[in-house]
């Protein structure tokens, strides 16, 4: 009688964590490709991230070793 509960408690947990893969919504493709396209080649995050390391050095005191 175990062995039956095992296997159905694996059999249902398998079946719960499998079906949402089947539901799932086609995905669009060229969406996918434009917002990559756009985040690679028009990208400000160096340009900001740049910008604040240098702020934010210049801001803090040097400490002394």
């Amino acid at each position: 009688m175990k062995t039956f509960a095992r296997v159905l408690c694996l059999s249902v947990a398998l079946s719960a964590f499998t079906t949402p893969m089947w539901s799932q919504e086609k995905v669009d493709l060229e969406t996918i490709t434009r917002i990559r396209y756009e985040g690679f080649r028009n990208s400000k995050v160096m340009e900001l991230a740049s910008g604040l390391m240098d702020s934010i050095a210049n801001a803090s005191p040097v400490l002394p070793t």
